[in-house]
């Protein structure tokens, strides 16, 4: 498990890297939360979409050399939406999830891109804005069965940035998530619709 204070110092650490190779790193599910808001106690891995990927085969022989100076390694998954990235920094292996495109049902290269165009820049990193964290958190949460276990921890996931959200005063623009929540299938709109106002609606300015 990573803390805090670790899970910033290692991202600045790969930011610089993937810098070199002309790539930015878009944080992405509880990575992007602990590092805009600190209120995920600790994470497991870190997950980033690198950007711009631009072409695939340049992109892979980078990622080799950012392996070999990091000493690690990488497994690609059978439909390339993501590839998992295990770098060494400060001698101690990580799990990076390098995410480009989830699938058609969840992270698509639309969603991507415009998170990519509205995030903020923070530090050496970039974070989706807090209108694209809502929507993000409460499709991952829409997208377990009920059967799944891990569907309790992302309603707390929500809970958790509500509770972060309103200690710090934040405003959701109410249009705006509208209009990312409008980038997923039609099938997801009433559901992300309905959890997002129950849960977000007193913090929209």
């Amino acid at each position: 498990m990573i803390g805090k204070k670790e899970h910033r110092r290692v991202l600045n650490k790969l930011a610089e890297k993937f810098d070199e190779h002309g790539l930015h790193l878009l944080l992405l599910g509880s990575s992007s939360v602990l590092y805009r808001y600190g209120s995920v106690r600790r994470t497991k891995d870190i997950d980033v979409h690198p950007f711009p990927i631009g072409d695939y085969e340049k992109f892979y022989d980078g990622l080799e050399k950012l392996a070999d100076e990091l000493e690690g390694s990488f497994n690609i998954e059978i439909d390339a939406s993501s590839i998992t990235f295990f770098p060494e920094i400060d001698n101690k292996t990580y799990t990076v999830e390098l995410i480009d495109a989830g699938g058609s049902h969840f992270l698509t290269r639309e969603v991507l891109k415009d998170m990519v165009d509205q995030a903020d820049k923070i530090g050496k990193v970039y974070v989706p804005s807090d209108e694209h964290l809502v929507v993000a958190k409460a499709d991952a949460y829409l997208d377990r069965n009920e059967s799944d276990p891990n569907k309790e921890k992302f309603f707390d996931d929500l809970t958790d940035l509500r509770e972060k959200m309103k200690e710090e005063d934040i405003k959701l623009d109410y249009d705006e998530i509208d209009r990312i929540i409008k980038l997923r299938p039609e099938r997801k709109h009433n559901g992300l619709k309905g959890i997002i106002t129950s849960q977000f609606s007193d913090l929209y300015g």
